[in-house]
């Protein structure tokens, strides 16, 4: 703003090329106060701050390498745990991620070693070929070697991709530059550079991950126990039929279909055939063969036609803000138990929601877990 108050300006960004962010893919850019100047200052950050080891990622690169299943399949019966179900599967895939997790770093070593060993031959023998002519052996070696080296790098392509989470049009394109751009801008964009704290604003990598950690650790703490319960004869109720089909010990098909599918659970897929018959027909979201869109479409042609038509209306907006961070789990066993669910199946969720653990995710490294008690 200039002195008079009339001229107004925001400058907030720096123009950078795609280079630039593959040599400093963490840069960032932080406006300071105006203070006494006519223009804010913007102060721009190129070196990262560390804020410890990321996150553990299975990519769908290293299905290519024959060894990989063998070395799940011997660090998985490599535990002979004789405890509770859940404490031996937990001990099992703690297993599994650390063997994978060596082998990634020998592997990559290799592959990198190899794709430089390869590259710097071909650029001898192109080099030679300036001079003279490839002799037919030379000239199969090249081919070969671009061909192993496009292999090579094959898999660095598919990590590209998963992490760029983008669904390329054309199936098997390469366009690696593409990719890096995609991840570079989505690592920026959802970066955390610093919070307020206290009125201060904190970069401290350690600060900020305390922050988090103790700002959702209380969101999800259950700070009232004994709450007032909603009761109700009206709630639907399922019938002795559904009630015995969901919870009916599982099949070898279910489990399968379960652990194939990557994040379908059993309790939901048993839950989808009931849920329709105890929910309001208003209820668009979570409903299988329902849209949440569908409320906010239904309203703009209700308003399109009260301004049509010229008549009268009154419209009443019920904020539901955080209300799945703030859900009682006592309110949930209460309703569930007035809809007539059986005690297996509240005991099961129960157990769902009792076992739950949670970090914080900042910019990739995972605070220390917290329990979780509502929510």
């Amino acid at each position: 703003m200039s002195d008079d108050g009339i001229s107004l300006s925001k400058l907030d960004r720096f123009f950078v090329s795609s280079e630039f962010l593959s040599m400093w893919p963490d840069a960032n850019a932080t406006i300071l106060a105006r203070e006494y100047s006519d223009h804010c200052p913007i102060v721009l950050t190129c070196n990262s701050a560390d804020f410890g080891p990321t996150s553990f990622r299975f990519f769908n690169s290293w299905l290519v390498h024959e060894d990989i299943r063998d070395l799940v399949h011997t660090a998985w019966n490599s535990i002979k745990c004789r405890s509770t179900a859940d404490v031996t599967l937990a001990a099992k895939l703690r297993t599994v991620k650390g063997a994978i997790k060596k082998w990634k770093v020998e592997v990559l070593y290799k592959e990198k070693s190899s794709i430089e060993e390869i590259k710097k031959k071909i650029d001898d023998l192109e080099t030679k070929a300036e001079s003279s002519p490839l002799s037919d052996a030379e000239i199969e070696d090249r081919k070969n070697w671009k061909a192993e080296a496009k292999h090579l790098e094959y898999a660095n392509t598919l990590d590209l991709k998963q992490r760029a989470r983008v669904k390329w049009v054309i199936d098997g394109d390469e366009n690696s530059s593409f990719f890096h751009g995609v991840v570079n801008a989505n690592r920026n964009r959802h970066r955390i550079n610093g919070l307020i704290v206290n009125g201060v604003w904190e970069t401290n990598p350690k600060s900020i991950q305390n922050e988090a950690f103790g700002f959702y650790s209380n969101k999800f703490c259950e700070h009232m126990h004994s709450r007032s319960k909603f009761q109700s004869s009206l709630f639907k109720k399922l019938s002795v039929e559904d009630k015995t089909f969901i919870e009916a010990p599982f099949s070898t098909e279910e489990i399968k279909r379960a652990i194939w599918s990557c994040g379908t659970k059993l309790l939901s897929m048993r839950l989808r055939y009931v849920v329709g018959k105890v929910v309001s027909p208003a209820q668009l979201a979570y409903i299988e063969g329902r849209q949440m869109l569908d409320g906010p479409l239904m309203l703009n042609e209700v308003c399109n036609w009260a301004k049509r038509s010229k008549n009268e209306m009154f419209l009443f907006k019920v904020d539901f803000e955080k209300a799945f961070g703030t859900l009682s789990w006592s309110f949930i066993d209460s309703m569930l138990e007035q809809m007539e669910f059986g005690i297996k199946w509240r005991t099961w969720i129960n157990g769902c929601l009792a076992s739950a653990r949670a970090s914080v995710l900042i910019n990739g490294a995972p605070t220390d877990e917290f329990p979780i008690s509502r929510g």
